[in-house]
């Protein structure tokens, strides 16, 4: 578990980062988080594996501080973090150098490397990209790669820092398709500027100069006005039509959501 105990964070003695958050996100959780430009989101979730430390409060995973230095390193080994800009992140030539990067700093045995590379790479689909060079890539293929690198590590928590907001239309529905294969079985927190991607969060946080606004489901923030207003994103067609039926799809997907209107038609004629 990500416990948040009364955490702030402030830069240059002045410049709230984020202001008293309590928050828990439970092992399983699949969270997004949004708000306008400034709001606190990078900062919220680099505060979790200790890119910054609270300047009050703390910040528990599994119950190790990241305030102190001993946890901080184990913390790190739990929770994967992929950044908004790949080329910030990668660091070796070769995209299968890369993905065995971060293992060959735990020392697993070559064997083990070479066995979590390929799973790696076949899970977000550029195995064929093994061999090539990582400054060939595009910049969805970049994140991709980010992705692979921290898929094979195995973490616990994996905190997708806008991965999405580099890139275009194609490549985000790659990185989509992606995050929703992970949550079926890791603890995902997910920072995007796109509303329509942040409805496949089981829970979504809505942030505000520094604190939460809101901390609830996907359904329970299309009926809630006050906080449409505040994040001042016009809804996506398909949010239009879920919202305008008062509809309680379990995916917020077109063909699903399609189905669910069509019950919906059904009941009423009968």
């Amino acid at each position: 578990m990500i416990k948040f105990d009364n955490a702030t964070k402030i830069f240059n003695k002045s410049t709230i980062g984020v202001k008293d958050i309590n928050i828990e996100i439970n092992q399983g959780d699949f969270v997004g988080v949004i708000g306008p430009n400034g709001s606190g989101k990078s900062t919220l979730v680099r505060l979790i594996n200790g890119l910054y430390s609270p300047s009050k409060g703390n910040i528990y995973v599994d119950g190790k501080n990241t305030k102190k230095e001993k946890e901080l390193e184990e913390i790190r080994e739990k929770v994967g973090f992929v950044f908004q800009n790949p080329d910030n992140q990668i660091v070796a030539t070769t995209v299968e150098d890369e993905v065995a990067f971060g293992l060959e700093n735990l020392q697993l045995a070559p064997e083990e490397i070479d066995k979590r590379v390929d799973k790696a790479l076949n899970y977000v689909n550029m195995i064929s990209y093994k061999r090539k060079l990582t400054t060939n890539l595009s910049g969805g293929e970049k994140q991709l790669i980010s992705f692979a690198s921290i898929i094979a590590m195995e973490t616990k928590y994996m905190i997708f820092d806008e991965p999405t907001s580099l890139i275009d239309k194609f490549g985000r529905n790659e990185i989509i398709k992606i995050l929703k294969k992970l949550k079926k079985d890791k603890t995902i927190i997910f920072v995007s500027h796109f509303l329509e991607e942040i409805f496949i969060s089981d829970k979504i946080i809505v942030m505000k100069e520094g604190e939460i606004e809101f901390f609830d489901t996907p359904y329970n923030l299309l009926n809630n006005e006050k906080i449409l207003k505040l994040i001042k994103f016009p809804l996506p067609f398909l949010l239009k039509i879920v919202k305008k039926y008062d509809l309680r799809p379990d995916k917020y997907e077109f063909l699903h959501v399609v189905k669910k209107l069509k019950e919906k038609i059904d009941e009423n004629r009968s």
